[in-house]
């Protein structure tokens, strides 16, 4: 596998996640265009009160578009995100330490921070350390892998 993989998965991740907000912020906007109301006066007399209800035809018609085209994306995303889970989960789990596999088991699968990571490993671990630690496996295992 390719470090590059093993990193861009969290990064897959982050824009699954900022991908769901919006289409969250995209459905809000529809909402509001769907409720439009006014009140006027009219009929006998010009007095009497109306409640006029309706949408707003374009920026609801774009934003439907654009949700439209945002589940998409995000459902093609997810789909990447789902294979690229199995290649990073058969990674992490064929490396021989078991201490450089809960790391990156914490920081790639789970999203831990390295600092998170390195508490959650217990006394003696730095964030530094555990970083360093998978980096330089990751090289090792890259400079192993090209020379097949």
């Amino acid at each position: 596998m390719e470090k590059y993989i093993i990193e861009q998965y969290r990064d897959l991740i982050r824009e699954c996640e900022d991908l769901e907000r919006r289409i969250g912020m995209r459905q809000k906007q529809i909402e509001r265009a769907e409720r439009v109301k006014d009140k006027v006066r009219g009929g006998e007399g010009g007095n009497a009160p109306f409640t006029i209800e309706g949408i707003k035809d374009r920026e609801y018609s774009d934003n439907k578009s654009d949700l439209q085209r945002s589940m998409i994306r995000l459902s093609f995303l997810r789909e990447q995100q789902y294979k690229m889970l199995d290649e990073v989960e058969s990674y992490i789990a064929a490396v021989p330490d078991s201490e450089r596999r809960m790391i990156m088991r914490y920081h790639y699968q789970d999203g831990y921070s390295w600092s998170k990571t390195a508490r959650l490993l217990g006394e003696g671990y730095t964030a530094d350390a555990v970083r360093i630690s998978v980096k330089r496996f990751l090289k090792e295992d890259e400079k192993r892998m090209s020379k097949m």
